[in-house]
């Protein structure tokens, strides 16, 4: 796994993590999730800027689409295989002598 994807799989995994299980509730405050029917997994992002929680909003809301993770009932482990999968089947996808964005677009208005 390249180091961009290995920076979305970590962050996937940290957000998940807080959401299920509230480990550090202090965090967990500072993620407000939306209210909207069918889309209670959705993560509202905050103000724009390179923190964690910006940043790890965007790549959660793309990451529960591509997993399908509807609900909180879904095993850690389940979703973190999950997040891998996707993230190498896109990884895998085209040229591999060039950077691939595949289902990743989401995020290109995002420098790292």
């Amino acid at each position: 796994m390249n180091v961009r994807n290995l920076h979305n799989y970590s962050c996937g995994n940290e957000i998940i993590k807080n959401l299920k299980f509230r480990m550090s509730y202090t965090l967990f405050e500072l993620i407000e999730l939306s209210g909207r029917n069918g889309k209670e997994t959705r993560l509202i992002t905050p103000y724009p800027s390179k923190s964690f929680f910006y940043v790890g909003s965007l790549i959660w809301n793309v990451v529960r689409g591509l997993v399908k993770i509807y609900d909180f009932s879904m095993n850690v482990g389940s979703a973190k295989n999950g997040i891998k999968k996707e993230i190498l089947k896109i990884q895998m996808q085209g040229d591999p002598n060039k950077w691939h964005h595949g289902s990743w677009n989401t995020l290109q208005y995002y420098r790292y």
